[in-house]
């Protein structure tokens, strides 16, 4: 994930077969300017969110370099604000960072 000049980057889940559900969760905060699709093993997940479950997650700006160690495979945009759904696959797990 690329680093971010807010305190947090929120992270939740989505049916990826919705796509009212992709949408949603992009107009949901105005700020938002993306989804992304990520993999990452379950244990390590959670050890980033011990006792909240459920999501949304609230990943602190600090901890985004630690989070991205655990990422497994590329990150896909899926989805942009301005509309368009793009399917544009990242180079591997530290991909994304640049934009």
């Amino acid at each position: 994930m690329p680093p971010i000049d807010r305190p947090t980057l929120t992270i939740m889940m989505y049916d990826r077969w919705e796509k009212t559900d992709l949408y949603a969760a992009v107009l949901e905060d105005p700020e938002s300017v993306a989804v992304a699709r990520f993999n990452m093993l379950g244990r390590d997940f959670m050890n980033f969110w011990k006792s909240q479950r459920g999501g949304p997650w609230d990943l602190p700006a600090g901890r985004i370099a630690e989070f991205n160690r655990f990422l497994r495979g590329t990150i896909e945009i899926v989805a942009r604000r301005d509309g368009a759904a793009e399917n544009v696959r990242s180079a591997g797990p530290t991909a994304g960072r640049s934009y």
